[in-house]
């Protein structure tokens, strides 16, 4: 009997995104992702309850908008803890300070450095380089499973982590600014290595 194909939920913001808008990204996500699994998009995320929640194996939250959520960080949070995956996408790390999905995905965004080149670094040994925002984040949570580290001015700062959280498991990648890095090769290769070691 063939295996139940998966669910795959990309969440982001449309027009009123103030620096991420989903369209950007999305066609290289979703090259990316269609063959792990059946993929849909949505930017009308406030609509979807917890039940809702429930029909997708795997959820990447590329969410702009952090302080309208309207309470969907805490059912973002539920599903997880219930036993859902998250992988927070580049802005997708952005919470409200001591919400508790910042508690979930283990770090928050702090600042970034203008786009510039950088030298990505996957389990200790250079991988790639690509022009990204730096991404800067608080990550000192012990139970961050790091994997991947950027180099920034004689310093590195980590850029993927997974973590436990409840029930359930999250990742953050911190790349994905815009369509110059969800195009590429590298990005894509990196990301559906990200979501198949939920599987």
């Amino acid at each position: 009997m063939q295996d139940k194909k998966r669910k795959i939920l990309i969440l982001g913001d449309a027009e009123k995104s103030p620096y991420h808008p989903l369209k950007r990204v999305l066609p290289g996500i979703r090259k990316a992702l269609e063959p792990l699994g059946d993929v849909e998009a949505s930017t009308e995320y406030l609509a979807l309850d917890e039940e809702a929640l429930q029909i997708y194996d795997f959820i990447v939250s590329y969410l702009d908008c952090f302080d309208r959520l309207e309470g969907f960080d805490e059912r973002l949070s539920r599903y997880v803890r219930s036993g859902g995956k998250i992988l927070a996408l580049h802005n997708g790390i952005i919470t409200l300070p001591g919400s508790e999905l910042e508690g979930v995905y283990g770090g928050n965004f702090i600042t970034h450095p203008p786009y510039c080149m950088l030298d990505y670094y996957l389990d200790g040994k250079k991988a790639f380089s690509l022009e990204e925002e730096p991404y800067m984040v608080d990550s000192a949570d012990t139970e961050n499973e790091v994997f991947l580290q950027f180099a920034y001015e004689g310093r590195y700062y980590d850029a993927g982590w997974y973590r436990d959280s409840g029930a359930g498991r999250t990742c953050y990648l911190a790349l994905g600014h815009d369509e110059r890095t969800t195009d590429t090769k590298e990005f894509q290769q990196l990301l559906r290595r990200c979501v198949k070691e939920f599987w």
